[in-house]
């Protein structure tokens, strides 16, 4: 809410073209600066028993749901082993060799499921009770409700708004003003 109300005000300051839908203008100008680099604040983990899998239809694939904000997978530990990735490709191939549960050493992410939600494969199957650590990269969550706040740091929430103004800004000298301010604070930003 506070973002959105900064950036009304600042329409008294700068002559606006359009701003459209707000909301939308303040997510993308958010997904932007998420997306410069891989920021500390978008890794998170989870952890689970090998117990909670469902198993693939028409095969025994054990397959394990991931985060409803998984983005990107940063690492898969195994009890206290370290999984290598795999193509889905070479998955195949190291399953189709395999006929029992182990100690799995490989994993592949693929999305399969009726929703489209990318879900864990590991290889060879391991047993029931054993534990996954995953260490991934998360989605940006939109800003919505009023009380949603941004997950970057408060001193870069004006970023958001100088990123929405300059999208919203007619070309013009005002606007490369903009412009400069917002680049120079990503790049304090980024370091």
């Amino acid at each position: 809410k506070q973002i959105k109300e900064q950036v009304l005000a600042k329409t008294d300051q700068y002559p606006l073209a359009k701003i459209g839908d707000l909301n939308t203008a303040v997510n993308n100008a958010y997904r932007e600066i998420c997306a410069l680099k891989r920021w500390w604040f978008l890794e998170s983990s989870a952890t689970f028993n090998t117990s909670a899998y469902t198993t693939l239809a028409g095969t025994s694939e054990r397959v394990y749901g991931l985060p409803d904000d998984f983005k990107d997978m940063i690492s898969v530990r195994f009890g206290t082993t370290w999984l290598e990735p795999l193509s889905i490709t070479n998955y195949d191939l190291f399953l189709s060799a395999q006929t029992t549960t182990g100690t799995p050493n490989h994993y592949t992410i693929y999305g399969l499921s009726a929703n489209l939600q990318k879900e864990l494969y590991i290889v060879p199957p391991a047993g029931s009770h054993d534990t996954v650590t995953l260490r991934y990269w998360r989605r940006i969550t939109d800003l919505s409700a009023d009380a949603d706040e941004p997950w970057i740091d408060e001193d870069y929430h004006r970023l958001i708004i100088l990123g929405v103004i300059d999208e919203a800004m007619p070309f013009g000298e005002v606007r490369g003003l903009v412009r400069q301010e917002y680049q120079d604070g990503i790049a304090a930003m980024i370091g």
